[in-house]
């Protein structure tokens, strides 16, 4: 029999590794249900115009939509050009509840997301990046924009442009209210990770202090930088500064 001072550590360790895991059960299960309630595909669309003149033109009938592993697409390194590719949405049933696309993506210049139309026009979602007016609206840091699905398909034209950069872009597409769980965990992990910068920089800070090592300063410095970059990295700064 297991004594009662060695089993209490051990329920305590098993509960963290669940509480550990919730975040992935969780994305799991979501993506399980998207693979059973609708299709996916993308057409890659090897067009540099803008995209005013590549929805004109759009040859639906003539594109080949293919599924992609993991819903990544990898195009490497790009020059300043656009570059598209069109999501191909079926419901396997009948109309779904409100759906997301989201990119997580957030080093972009320019994202736009156009829904097509019946008579070939496009109807614009959603645009942000870095080089395009922050809109104080927006909800979550990374790109998202409603879908409708149904049996009827449904396309999504998806404008992207990031000059000189290597160009690779991952798309979910999730319910509103797993995505909203989604963007509580994903602040979770900003805010640990600022604790743990927090941390270091308090006892470098006391450091230097008692010792008056510049070596002290060099890491408080070297700490405070890695926070401003976790901030700007995980969109938390450009928000606050945007007038």
């Amino acid at each position: 029999m297991i004594p009662f001072k060695l089993l209490v550590p051990a329920v305590l360790t098993c509960l963290k590794k669940v509480y550990l895991l919730l975040p992935l059960l969780l994305l799991y299960s979501t993506g399980i249900g998207q693979a059973i309630s609708f299709k996916d595909s993308i057409a890659i669309i090897s067009d540099s115009r803008q995209p005013q003149l590549v929805i004109q033109q759009l040859p639906l009938a003539n594109l080949h939509f293919i599924k992609e592993r993991y819903n990544r697409i990898d195009i490497g390194l790009v020059k300043n050009d656009y570059h598209y590719f069109l999501l191909k949405l079926t419901a396997t049933d009948s109309l779904l509840p409100l759906r997301y696309l989201s990119i997580d993506n957030t080093s972009l210049d320019i994202l736009q997301v156009y829904k097509m139309t019946a008579n070939g026009s496009g109807v614009l979602l959603y645009q942000g990046g870095s080089s395009m007016a922050f809109n104080t609206n927006r909800k979550y840091v990374w790109h998202t924009a409603p879908l409708d699905i149904g049996k009827l398909p449904s396309y999504y034209l998806v404008a992207i442009k990031a000059p000189y950069k290597n160009l690779n872009v991952r798309y979910d597409i999730i319910e509103a209210d797993a995505l909203q769980q989604r963007y509580e965990v994903y602040q979770r992990y900003v805010f640990f990770y600022m604790g743990i910068v927090s941390m270091i920089a308090f006892v470098m800070l006391i450091a230097f202090v008692l010792f008056r090592k510049a070596v002290f300063g060099a890491y408080l410095g070297y700490t405070i930088c890695a926070g401003g970059w976790i901030l700007t990295h995980y969109g938390c700064i450009f928000p606050l500064l945007y007038p």
